[in-house]
Order: structure tokens, then C-alpha cells, then sequence
């Protein structure tokens, strides 16, 4: 049957370009509605509005029930609960950031559904790893497939006014 993912709107591109199956994969994120159109536009097969949808339920429903074999998470200290109820069994949790938050994931949820959390940061790439990346980079950019959303563009002496719009979820 056809894989399921939960991607971040901001790497789905790089997750079908290092999928294992890549043909398999059903990219999908949780966005809010003002990036709905952006994230269909880059890949996405499903769109959850993560603050007007009830997240779980949606995914139960996408994935009849399954839950999806992974998730690629910005914030494991603040998404982490729901990240677990997510996730199939076996599924695993990639974790890419955090906040300074500490993680407070249930063990017993962790072992019952045989769960495997993994941590990721790209500087710390092997040599061999970071080859095969930045080949599936330049495939994709030489195919057009990376696109830079830009969704509004401001004069340096705007900066506060530029990171007030992006943390009040406007951009």
C-alpha cells in the first residue's frame, strides 16, 4: 500500500527527494490556511490546517486509520505528544529543532508502539551522507522542483515588522 508521511511544509521537497521509496510517498503538512495553495503547489497530496482542523482526527481519517510512518518535526518540545498520537506503529520521529523546552515524550507510548526517534542536524552529516544530500539537491534544482516562497519583501530597517509578521503567523 502507499506510504504515508507527515512532512513540514518547508522540507517536503527535500523528503521526496530522499525517500526510500520515493514513488511511495504521499507528502502532506500541516499549514496554516494561508499557505494551503503554496504547500498544494510544492507537493503536498493532503493539507491539515493544524489551527482549525482537529490534527489526529484528520490523519486517522487520511490514513484510514494507520497513522503515518514518519514525521519530520521543527519543535519535538512543543509538537511532541501529538507527533507520537500520529505516528503507525514502528513509525519513527525525526527531529530536526526544538525550543529549549525539555522533551516530555511518554516511554510507554514510546515502547508500545515500537517507535524510533531519531535527531538531525545537517552540519553533523557524514561525509557520504552530505554527498547523497547535496546530489538529491542538485537533482531537484536542475529539475525546477525547489521553490522559494517569498512572501513579502521589506527594507532591512523593517526587520522587526518583517519577524513580527512571521511569528504572528501573517507570512
Amino acid at each position: 500500500g502507499p506510504a504515508f508521511e507527515h512532512v513540514e511544509f518547508e522540507t517536503a521537497a527535500l523528503v521526496r527527494g530522499f525517500g526510500p521509496h520515493e514513488g511511495d510517498i504521499t507528502p502532506w503538512q500541516f499549514v496554516a490556511a494561508h499557505v494551503q495553495a503554496a504547500a498544494v503547489v510544492h507537493g503536498a497530496d493532503h493539507v491539515v490546517d493544524y489551527k482549525t482542523e482537529p490534527v489526529a482526527e484528520r490523519v486517522r481519517e487520511l490514513t484510514q486509520g494507520h497513522g503515518v510512518d514518519r514525521v519530520i518535526e521543527l519543535d519535538v518540545a512543543v509538537n511532541g505528544a501529538l507527533d507520537l498520537d500520529l505516528l503507525r506503529t514502528g513509525g519513527e520521529l525525526v527531529a530536526y529543532g526544538s525550543s529549549p523546552k525539555p522533551l516530555d515524550l511518554p516511554f510507554p507510548v514510546l515502547l508500545a508502539k515500537n517507535l524510533q526517534l531519531k535527531f538531525f542536524m545537517v552540519y553533523h552529516l557524514e561525509a557520504a551522507h552530505r554527498a547523497r544530500a547535496t546530489a538529491a539537491l542538485t537533482r531537484l534544482l536542475a529539475r525546477g522542483e525547489l521553490q522559494h516562497n517569498i512572501a513579502e519583501r521589506l527594507p532591512l530597517a523593517d526587520v522587526v515588522k518583517a519577524h513580527e509578521a512571521v511569528e504572528g503567523g501573517a507570512l
